[in-house]
């Protein structure tokens, strides 16, 4: 039995099959004509390199300050709303005793 040759893009599109499409392991493999062991471990590779490296203590420090900013950022907006609320409140009062 001779060994098949097998490019990285019909690997990339056996993949998409699985992935994005939804193929069994099994339909994939007996349509592609590939076995199905070689199939789960191009998945599986596939998976590995979509796996984003570990974030960095300073990437972290970063994310964490610019979260405590945005907390912030939060409340001074909810204060400046509650100020508009109270503020519309007390015009329609006056625009009520003014029309009487």
């Amino acid at each position: 039995m001779s060994r098949r040759n097998i490019t990285d893009e019909f690997k990339a599109e056996a993949v998409q099959l699985v992935v994005a499409q939804g193929y069994s392991f099994a339909k994939a493999s007996e349509a592609l004509g590939v076995g199905d062991t070689a199939l789960r471990r191009w998945v599986a590779q596939w998976r590995a390199e979509q796996v984003q490296p570990p974030r960095t203590q300073v990437q972290v420090k970063a994310d964490q300050r610019r979260i405590r900013e945005l907390e912030a950022r939060v409340v001074e907006l909810e204060r400046e709303r509650d100020i508009l609320k109270k503020s519309t409140a007390f015009f329609v009062k006056e625009l009520d005793r003014s029309s009487k």
